[in-house]
């Protein structure tokens, strides 16, 4: 029996059977949800999450666990699984080994990693997609029961892994700052560009003006069309994508 899998919006491949359709398919980015169990040893330098790596510290730090409870988070795992559902991404959060992936460290406060006191996520940031980078979010200071916004954060964070940046005028986008609006999600959208962190205001850093965040990432990750499910390690905590 032949088997097809549809690659992107119009490229289709014919295989002699499901496995082999599952590896001619595009290879899934990961995203590893690290939590830090037993603390992240973190070096400066030219990002590299096998490595362990990162240019947005200084020297060698060392991250804390993830002060919330299990419970926390799953829940936080799963709503950041929901929001990249549509997407080739495997969100995982068990360590990968030496997979290059996006790391998202959820870790205490910024200061711990030595980088000033007040932020809730850092990432390393020029516009243009990076894989194999580590971003933090900092669970304490967002808040250690707040889901929504731990996973709202989260998103946004590897978003700027992909090259996305803040947008404006479209509430329910995850990279809109905006709040109640209900669920958000990586809108197919053409929103305006924030441009007062990355670039000029109202200009995305790269010179554009507009930004589509759905469009964006399935231009690098291309869309969720595997014929076999990917496992995602046990955090199947029911959960939407974020309303903060």
């Amino acid at each position: 029996m032949k088997f097809s899998v549809r690659l992107g919006a119009a490229f289709f491949v014919t295989c002699m059977s499901a496995t082999a359709c599952v590896a001619a398919a595009q290879q899934p980015d990961i995203l590893y949800l690290n939590r830090c169990a037993a603390s992240c040893t973190v070096l400066f330098g030219s990002d590299d999450a096998v490595m362990g790596r990162s240019s947005v510290v200084h020297g060698t730090v060392v991250a804390p666990a993830f002060p919330g409870t299990d419970a926390i988070f799953d829940q936080t795992a799963a709503c950041v699984r929901h929001v990249f559902l549509p997407f080739n991404v495997h969100v995982v959060v068990n360590s990968p080994g030496n997979a290059p992936r996006r790391e998202i460290m959820l870790t205490t406060m910024s200061d711990a990693i030595g980088i000033g006191n007040g932020f809730e996520a850092i990432a390393p940031y020029d516009g243009n997609p990076h894989d194999n980078v580590i971003g933090f979010v900092f669970a304490t200071t967002i808040g250690l029961t707040a889901v929504d916004k731990l996973c709202h954060d989260t998103a946004q964070t590897v978003a700027f892994l992909y090259g996305l940046e803040y947008v404006v005028d479209n509430c329910a986008d995850i990279e809109a700052n905006a709040t109640g609006c209900g669920e958000k999600s990586f809108t197919d959208v053409d929103s305006s560009c924030d441009g007062t962190v990355f670039g000029n205001p109202g200009h995305c850093i790269l010179g554009n003006t507009m930004q589509n965040s759905y469009a964006k990432i399935l231009s690098i990750a291309a869309a969720s069309d595997f014929i076999l499910a990917n496992s995602f390690e046990g955090f199947e905590a029911p959960h939407s994508g974020p309303s903060p």
